[in-house]
């Protein structure tokens, strides 16, 4: 998913978290699996998935959340 978020982070807000490195934050958000995707608006997780996902598919959607603001 790398090439994917670095993509999206030209046009969107992405963080990208190890969570080997960082259990607490990772326990917080109930990740058990990677990658674990969620997206977020006003501080809140809005949609989450779990595994890859195309490119395309996750910027259609970043765009319709945008476009709902």
């Amino acid at each position: 998913m790398a090439p994917t978020s670095e993509a999206l982070a030209k046009h969107y807000k992405v963080a990208r978290v190890k969570v080997d490195n960082n259990k607490e934050l990772a326990g917080h958000y109930n990740v058990s699996s990677i990658p674990a995707l969620m997206i977020f608006k006003n501080g809140k997780i809005v949609t989450q998935h779990v595994g890859v996902m195309p490119e395309a598919t996750l910027r259609a959607e970043l765009q319709r959340m945008s476009e709902k603001a």
